[in-house]
This record gives C-alpha cells, sequence and structure tokens, in this order.
C-alpha cells in the first residue's frame, strides 16, 4: 500500500484516523502544517492525501492547485463534514491505493464519495 498524508486542524481526530488507518495496513504521516504539507506529499511518494472538515473548502482548494502544480497523480480525499466516518475514509484511501494510473479529487461528506477532477 502506497503512504496516506492526513492533514487537520484538530490533533485528537487526526491521531483517530491516523491510527485507524495504520491498523488497516496504510503507512501514513500526519501534517498539521498547511504550508509544508504539499512538499511533504512531493517528496515522500504520497499519492493519497487526506484534507479534512476542520481545513476550508477554500483551503482545500488552495492545496490541490499546488499539489497539482506537482502531478496530476495525486488522489486528494477532502472530507466535508465531522460525521465522515473512518470506514468511509479507509474505503476511499483503498480505491485510491488501487488506481495507480491516474489521480482525482474525492470529496466524501457522511460516506458518500463523489469524485472530481
Amino acid at each position: 500500500m502506497l503512504p496516506v498524508l492526513l492533514a487537520s486542524r484538530d490533533t485528537l481526530l487526526l491521531s483517530t484516523r491516523t491510527s485507524f488507518l495504520r491498523r488497516a495496513g496504510f503507512r501514513t504521516l500526519r501534517a498539521q502544517d498547511l504550508g509544508v504539507m504539499a512538499s511533504m506529499a512531493r517528496f515522500n511518494g504520497f499519492r493519497t492525501i487526506v484534507l479534512d472538515h476542520t481545513i476550508s473548502p477554500e483551503e482545500q482548494q488552495a492545496i490541490i492547485k499546488r499539489l497539482r502544480e506537482f502531478s496530476s497523480l495525486f488522489h486528494v480525499i477532502c472530507i466535508r463534514t465531522r460525521d465522515v466516518t473512518s470506514q468511509a475514509l479507509l474505503r476511499e484511501c483503498e480505491a485510491c491505493d488501487e488506481d495507480e494510473w491516474k489521480g482525482g479529487v474525492h470529496l466524501l461528506d457522511e460516506g458518500i464519495a463523489l469524485l472530481g477532477n
């Protein structure tokens, strides 16, 4: 499995989601500093990046734009509400891990995944 980079401003939620994905077999890294997150993704072999609901949609778009400058192969999962379950996040990370040929933006809202460009 490819590593997953998780970003959040909620330390407890970030820790919980990171631990859940690790138990499922994913290598994970946490980021709370959004300024260095894109560089971390670029130089540490990440293909899946998770941005949670504590990061505003505007900030999420700015991060996605910056990541796209490096590569279009990143999968960016944008969690829109706190109600998204760890199981829904796991399913989305597994789907991203299986897709080696294209990236995309995945919007998670209460467990429903929408794929965008």
